[in-house]
Formats: C-alpha cells, structure tokens, sequence
C-alpha cells in the first residue's frame, strides 16, 4: 500500500515538472503569432479611440496588448492615453515602465523632463488650499461704504474675467500638448506654458473673488441696520473658485 501511495505521488510530481517546463518553453519562445496578432489588432484600436478622445478605453486597450505582446512603445503610447485623461500617476508609472525597458531611447531627456512635470503636478493636487477670509468693513458714512463696495466687486469681477480668459488659454494649450499629431518636444513646451497660464489663472481667480467678496460685504453691511460685520469664505478646489459667506 505504501509502495503504491509513494508512486502515485511520483507520477504526479513527474506530470508537474513536464508542465512546469512546457511553460518555461513558451515563455522563452515569446509571444505566439496569436497573441501578436490580437496585439496589432489591439494597438490599432487605441489609436482610433485616442484621435476619438476616448482616452480610458486607449488605455484599457494598450494594457490589453502589452499584456499580450510587451513592447516598449505601447508603454509610451499607454502614458499619453493615461496623461490626456488626468490619471497623472498611472502616467509617470508608465513613462517609467517605458525607460526601464527602453533606457537609450533618443527622447529619454524629453520624457525626465516630462516626469518631472507629471510629479509636479501630482504633488499640486495632493494639497489644495482652503481659503477663508473674514470681512470687517471699515467705519465709514454709509453712501462711501457702499460706493466703496461696488467698487471693489467690479474690480474682482474683473480680475475673474482676467483669471477665465487665462484658463481658457491655459486649456488651449493643453488641447495642443495632447494632440496626437503634437510631437513630444512641442508637447512638453505646450504643457508648460499651459500649466504657467494655470498658475497665473487660479492666482487671478482668487484675488478676483476675495476682493469681490469684500465688497458685497461692504454693500450689505451699508444698507443694513443693525452694522453688523460679515464673514465671506472662499474655497479653491479643483474644478474652481467657490464663494460663500454669512452677513
């Protein structure tokens, strides 16, 4: 009985091993023909969800077909569907993924400096700033403090018309810097001066709304009656500028 237990489990050791190396075969031999043509079929479907904007879906397919065939430009193509979507940190995994396995590729200074940017960028987001300002107004007859008032809402009014015209220019120079007809060192240009366009836009956009905070509250506190002081809030958030306040 003993003898027959020890060579049931030797067979069964001996069938393991045979599979264990038919698999290390196929893994030295690389991808069959199968698995490469699915990988062209897959790349070729990404690109045309990229130029459609569908820029998840390119991912999810590139991922498809370097799981399939692993080749170092579906890792690049791969980081700009990740980056033209906003996944910032799954872009820099990808860039780097693609240094590793290309290291003396002739755009490897470009692509640093794009990691650089991507980090940068990443760490912006990670700390958004939250802004809250009270408001006193200052003693003062009450037609000045109301004209003061009105004054400084259309001098914030301006300054967020300023800070919108910027974001819109900031936006079309992202929209060049992920266009798939863009090259790599046009992309990267374009993306600093969007970002340097962002930077100035937010500056403008709170600036814009604090002081036309003070100024409602002014014009509020000038036509109440019993002279209380106000409190305005501003929030800075990712998606833009919100004002709230109590008087």
């Amino acid at each position: 009985m003993v003898t027959i237990v020890v060579m049931v489990f030797a067979i069964g050791l001996g069938t393991s091993c045979v599979e264990a190396q038919g698999r290390a075969r196929r893994a030295a031999a690389g991808p069959s023909a199968t698995d490469r043509a699915r990988a062209v079929e897959l790349y070729e479907e990404s690109s045309i969800a990229y130029r459609g904007g569908e820029f998840a879906r390119a991912a999810a397919l590139l991922e498809e077909a370097h799981a399939l065939y692993p080749q170092a430009v579906l890792l690049y193509n791969l980081a700009r569907a990740y980056e033209s979507q906003g996944e910032y940190g799954r872009a820099i995994s990808a860039y780097e993924r693609y240094l590793a396995e290309e290291p003396d590729t002739d755009d490897r200074g470009a692509i640093e400096a794009r990691l650089v940017t991507l980090r940068q960028q990443v760490e912006r987001e990670r700390d958004v700033p939250a802004i809250v300002a009270p408001v006193t107004p200052p003693p003062a007859p009450d037609d000045t403090l109301e004209i003061t008032g009105f004054s400084l809402i259309g001098l914030g009014g301006a300054g967020l018309v300023a800070g919108g015209v910027l974001s819109g220019l900031a936006a079309s120079e992202h929209a060049t810097a992920t266009s798939p007809d863009t090259t790599q060192r046009d992309a990267i240009d374009a993306d600093m001066r969007a970002r340097s366009l962002g930077d100035a836009a937010v500056g403008l956009l709170i600036a814009g709304a604090v002081v036309a905070a003070t100024g409602v509250v002014i014009v509020v506190v000038s036509n109440g009656d019993d002279g209380s002081s106000g409190m305005a809030s501003l929030r800075v958030g990712p998606t833009g500028v919100v004002l709230g306040g109590t008087f």
